[in-house]
C-alpha cells in the first residue's frame, strides 16, 4: 500500500529541507502528499515503510539518505530517532546495516552527509518554494478504504 505516497514529491521535500539546513516532521511529508491529519494512525505505518524504500534505495546507490532528515515533530530540532525508528532504519538497510549500537552515529554522519549536499545546491532563492501537492480527497477516501478493509 506505499502506492499513496510519490517518491519525487517527498524527495522534493527532503531536498527543499536538506538546501534549508533543517529536519522535516513525518507530518510535513504526510501533509505534502494529500493524506489528511485524521488518517495519520493509518498512514504512519505507510510513510514509515515509504521512507524505508526511499532510504533503501539511497544506500544502494551510495547517494545521500534524504529520508533520514524526517523526524517526529517534537525532534525537529535535534534530528534524531527513536529506538524503535533505528531498528526499521535497520531492517531497511539489509544485511550490510550499522549495528543497533553504531546507527545512531551512522544517522548522524548520513543527516551531515545530507546538508553538505544541501550547501552544495544553495540555499533557496526568496520565493522559491518546494512543490506541493493539491489536497487529494480521492486519496484520503483510498486510506480511510484501505485502513476499513484491514480490520475486516
Amino acid at each position: 500500500m506505499h502506492y499513496y505516497f510519490q517518491n519525487d514529491l517527498t524527495l522534493e521535500h527532503l531536498m527543499w529541507t536538506a538546501r534549508r539546513q533543517e529536519f522535516i516532521s513525518y507530518q510535513k511529508i504526510n501533509r505534502a502528499q494529500g493524506i489528511a491529519d485524521q488518517d495519520w494512525s493509518y498512514a504512519s505505518s505507510l510513510l514509515m515503510r515509504h521512507l524505508d524504500r526511499l532510504t533503501h534505495a539511497a544506500f544502494e546507490h551510495d547517494r545521500p539518505m534524504f529520508p533520514l532528515l524526517a523526524v517526529s515533530r517534537k525532534e525537529v530540532a535535534t534530528g534524531k530517532h527513536t529506538k524503535r525508528r533505528h531498528r526499521q532504519i535497520i531492517r531497511a538497510l539489509g544485511p550490510t546495516a550499522p549495528s543497533e549500537k553504531g546507527i545512531s552515529a551512522f544517522i548522524a554522519a548520513e543527516q551531515k552527509r545530507c546538508f553538505s549536499w544541501g550547501i552544495e545546491h544553495g540555499w533557496p532563492l526568496d520565493g522559491e518554494t518546494p512543490v506541493t501537492a493539491p489536497q487529494q480527497p480521492a486519496r484520503n477516501a483510498a486510506v480511510r478504504a484501505a485502513r476499513w478493509n484491514q480490520t475486516r
